[in-house]
């Protein structure tokens, strides 16, 4: 366990920086068209990081990657199927106010 935990060090920083810089921009850009085109590439790309750190740290075993592909699966697909964003404010659906 111990050669692992420089890189669940490097992942936890990595993990952080994505996360700020994924809050910096769907926060703070304003241009829908950008997000609608930059989500889902992001979404996919944050499932499949995450799930393969969660495998290699759990060695590959196979009982984790049962139960670990369709929860990922899962959450990728609800995240890109349930997330909108408004074209008159560049926010999510959630947020917009439609007066």
């Amino acid at each position: 366990m111990a050669a692992k935990e420089p890189v669940f060090f490097a992942f936890f920083v990595f993990w952080a920086i994505l996360g700020i810089s994924a809050f910096l921009f769907f926060h703070l850009n304003r241009d829908a068209k950008l997000k609608k085109k930059v989500f889902p590439v992001f979404v996919i790309g944050v499932g499949v990081i995450f799930g393969t750190f969660v495998a290699w740290m759990s060695g590959w075993q196979p009982f984790v990657l049962l139960a670990l592909l369709p929860m990922v699966g899962l959450m990728t697909f609800l995240n890109l199927r349930t997330t909108k964003f408004c074209e008159s404010w560049g926010r999510k659906k959630g947020s917009c106010v439609n007066y």
